[in-house]
């Protein structure tokens, strides 16, 4: 089972990044554990570096939001952070997870 973690990092630090990476993966596993006997795979591109030929103002977020779409592709579940709804690459990736029936997961206690 593959599970794309989609999270805000525009402005964020890459600590504050990896944090919230951390804890996505620590609830995913714990509400899956159980419930699968297929293996856990966590897909995400907080490490993704542009390429210098896309990186050209603007454009840098389209560049990675299309990284980010060719990732979930592979996904079976897409896993929103807290905070996905007030990012426009998150929210472009939940509206692609709805329109081609991608499972969507949210934190424990947050509305899907």
């Amino acid at each position: 089972m593959k599970i794309f973690v989609s999270q805000p990092m525009n402005g964020k630090s890459r600590e504050e990044i990896e944090s919230v990476f951390q804890e996505a993966v620590y609830d995913i596993r714990t509400r899956l554990s159980g419930l699968t006997s297929d293996p856990i795979e966590i897909l995400s591109t907080r490490n993704y570096v542009l390429p210098k030929n896309l990186a050209r103002g603007r454009n840098e977020r389209i560049a990675c939001l299309s990284h980010a779409i060719e990732v979930m592709s592979r996904a079976d579940i897409v896993y929103f952070c807290e905070g996905a709804e007030m990012s426009a690459g998150c929210a472009s990736e939940h509206a692609i997870a709805k329109i081609y029936g991608l499972t969507i997961m949210r934190p424990e206690g947050l509305p899907l």
